[in-house]
């Protein structure tokens, strides 16, 4: 055969008419897909890894409230000269009222409201006149305080409160925090950082200062949150049952009625996990029994 028909009958083979020379695809290019061989796939067509689900994070700034309404309950006029000091340099359009511990506090009528407006209404939007977010300070060697944060905790739902304090030891912020507290912050706070916790605070987001976390780390492996959760009151009542007094004598020493004890009792046997007068008291001075 001719040198030039050998020539004619290769091109023929290679089905290019023109006797060009194919070019070559390499395996595993975006042009030739899943390579041939033994159906591997190329590199080049992997199927994407899974990914792992993104975190739950805290809400964005955006998502926050933007304007608040704060009621304060306090003794004197000292943490509201803080908080209009805090409105007017670091969050304009709030609002403030004050209501003193001594006198009428319109739980009810927040109750009321609340209620008025459903189970799923969100303190982080006004409603019928209420407060997003309460601020109390707690009183030395009164029970005023803890006994406010437990009403306002009955509001459905609770409501956001913040116990703005300079009293940091342990069992005045497991307490408050066992009332229903939803925030402990300590009054040296710069302001700009007070607006961030309020407005977290009213968007359902606790906020406790890093010596509340100890407190409440501390008290949870020590296994004496009961003990710490005990107010005022229920600890009188148990200091004197440990010194022998019965019911009623422990009544009279503290000036109330014999059935308010019983009911101090029952809490405290509640919180302390005991069956009897022996074991509260056993409980509560650490003592093993049996």
């Amino acid at each position: 055969m001719a040198r030039a028909d050998k020539r004619r009958l290769a091109a023929g083979r290679g089905g290019m008419g023109n006797g060009a020379v194919p070019a070559r695809q390499e395996q595993g290019s975006p042009h030739t897909g899943p390579s041939g061989a033994k159906g591997i796939p190329s590199c080049g067509t992997a199927p994407p890894r899974p990914t792992a689900p993104e975190p739950q994070s805290n809400p964005a700034p955006s998502e926050l409230p933007a304007i608040l309404h704060i009621a304060l309950l306090d003794e004197d006029d000292s943490t509201g000269q803080l908080l209009r000091q805090m409105i007017k340099s670091h969050a304009p359009g709030w609002t403030l009222q004050t209501f003193h511990t001594t006198g009428a506090i319109p739980i009810a009528a927040w109750a009321k409201a609340r209620a008025a407006a459903g189970r799923g209404s969100s303190w982080s939007t006004t409603v019928n006149g209420c407060p997003n977010v309460f601020v109390l300070d707690i009183v030395p060697n009164e029970g005023r305080s803890i006994e406010f944060i437990r009403k306002l905790s009955t509001l459905l739902p609770p409501a956001p409160t913040l116990v703005f304090t300079d009293r940091l030891e342990a069992s005045s912020i497991v307490e408050s925090l066992a009332a229903g507290a939803s925030g402990y912050t300590p009054k040296h706070i710069p302001l700009a950082e007070l607006v961030q916790v309020l407005r977290h605070l009213a968007a359902g987001q606790p906020a406790l200062c890093p010596e509340a976390q100890k407190a409440v780390i501390a008290c949870l492996r020590s296994g004496a949150e009961g003990k710490l959760a005990l107010s005022r009151r229920e600890r009188e009542v148990i200091s004197w049952a440990a010194q022998g007094l019965l019911q009623k004598e422990i009544a009279g020493a503290m000036g109330i009625a014999d059935n308010t004890v019983h009911v101090h009792k029952v809490n405290i046997f509640r919180k302390l996990g005991a069956h009897s007068g022996h074991q509260a008291v056993a409980n509560y001075l650490g003592i093993r029994v049996g």
